[in-house]
């Protein structure tokens, strides 16, 4: 994927019910999606040299389980042009609430 724009557009297909055609790789050296802390967010998403996709998810939200494979496939066509992190936020209201989170679907 060469830009969020395309990432962007791509996750609108998906949503409109088209099925993704990248394969996630068989083995990754690190986690696709890689979960952030407030302890790490400033390193992580604000110091980024790459734009970064977060997902802020819940483990109790059915929606947010829902979309998961289609933010792993989003990070699987990264190819180096951007990062995707996820903030749990039952774990990290703080970062939740900094960036208006102020509900998740249940």
């Amino acid at each position: 994927m060469e830009s969020l724009q395309d990432a962007h557009e791509w996750l609108l297909r998906i949503q409109a019910g088209e099925k993704p055609s990248a394969p996630l790789p068989e083995r990754a050296p690190e986690p696709l999606v890689k979960p952030v802390t407030t302890s790490v967010w400033d390193r992580e998403v604000l110091a980024s040299e790459l734009p970064v996709i977060v997902d802020f998810w819940a483990p109790w939200c059915q929606p947010c389980r829902m979309v998961s494979p289609v933010v792993e496939q989003i990070a699987a066509m990264r190819q180096g042009s951007y990062k995707v992190v996820k903030v749990n936020i039952d774990e990290e209201p703080a970062l939740a609430q900094t960036y208006g989170v102020q509900s998740i679907p249940m």
